[in-house]
């Protein structure tokens, strides 16, 4: 079955877990909750992160057909605490995330592999100096592990700012992805005065068929691209049945991209918890590696990076980002910019 709607289909999955070493010890004690295994980072290792990176592709009779590295068909950040706990105990899972960026560097023209801010921190919270450290550590570890500089870097919980979007460019990132209800207007910018109108959007009215760049306000004229992650189809893979079947997660996507009013090739993002491929949905694995690897080609859907797509498809539209609460920012997982780690705003499960 082939599709006449060009679409370019880019999963993200944000890998992260904390620090549960012993500070003592440097060892994650033995956590009976995650029984059979010895803690939570082996538990949620055994059913995602190694699941994906060794990915069954199976027939129509149930046998294995193949094994494929599920990360060459992915976007995908891995935290420095989690990736540094992931290099100690499982060094050929590993090797198999640098391999993946490879890949996709020599086919794609560009890594699917992303940098973390470095310790997780909601980055518009921190000050001036924290901010550029946080980033910066991180471009560093990323730029350890991969061997390369990163293009792209994952702002946790997607927390924005101007003074966020401004550190980044001035640190060299490329691109980093949002929610739609985190961009409150857009323009053409094509061609066109930078002054012109904006259109009010909201998280239900705003195209995420396409890329947005936003300007840096020292008036430099430098940019960073935002791309930003379809709403309903993400929320459909985390909370609902997309991830049940390739063939279900496909047809959520073209739904996406049938939504949009790009001309030509339609960016379809869906972005989640990379827990969610195997551990939060069991054999949501095996739903990724069938449809990224098998599926999506019978489908003419391009399965790519936002690295390789962004140079094929620079943004010609401009973006406003929604300033939430005080202009403090805004984030993907608070309803109120960002008082899930300040106040009690109903999204924080232990109040202040």
């Amino acid at each position: 079955m082939s599709s006449s709607l060009p679409i370019a289909l880019v999963i993200h999955g944000h890998f992260y877990q904390p620090p549960r070493e012993n500070p003592w010890t440097d060892e994650v004690p033995r956590e009976p909750s995650a029984a059979p295994h010895h803690d939570w980072n082996a538990r949620i290792h055994a059913e995602s992160y190694r699941a994906n990176a060794f990915a069954r592709i199976h027939a129509g009779d149930g046998r294995i057909e193949a094994i494929v590295n599920g990360y060459e068909r992915l976007s995908f950040n891995f935290g420095p605490t989690l990736a540094r706990w992931i290099g100690r105990h499982d060094p050929p899972t590993e090797a198999r995330l640098r391999a993946a960026d490879a890949e996709q560097r020599k086919r794609l023209g560009a890594g699917g592999a992303v940098a973390q801010a470095y310790a997780h921190p909601i980055v518009p919270l921190c000050d001036a100096a924290d901010r550029r450290t946080q980033l910066l550590w991180g471009l560093h570890d990323f730029r350890r592990r991969f061997g390369r500089p990163a293009d792209g870097l994952w702002l946790p919980e997607t927390a924005v700012s101007p003074a966020t979007l401004a550190t980044l460019i001035d640190l060299g990132v490329k691109y980093t992805i949002l929610a739609p209800e985190q961009i409150d207007g857009v323009r053409d910018a094509a061609g066109s005065s930078k002054e012109g109108p904006w259109q009010k959007v909201d998280r239900d009215t705003l195209d995420t068929g396409r890329a947005y760049l936003w300007r840096h306000p020292d008036g430099s004229g430098r940019t960073i691209a935002l791309a930003v992650f379809d709403g309903a189809l993400s929320r459909a893979v985390a909370f609902g049945e997309a991830s049940s079947r390739a063939e279900s997660l496909l047809d959520a996507v073209r739904t996406s991209a049938e939504g949009s009013k790009v001309v030509g090739q339609r960016l379809v993002l869906c972005a989640s918890d990379g827990e969610l491929w195997g551990h939060h949905k069991k054999f949501a694995d095996l739903t990724l590696s069938f449809a990224t690897h098998v599926e999506a080609g019978r489908r003419g859907i391009d399965v790519t990076n936002l690295g390789a797509y962004l140079a094929r498809h620079p943004p010609t539209w401009e973006a406003r980002l929604s300033p939430g609460p005080d202009g403090e920012g805004t984030a993907w997982s608070c309803a109120h910019g960002l008082g899930r780690w300040q106040s009690d705003c109903g999204c924080n499960m232990h109040g202040s």
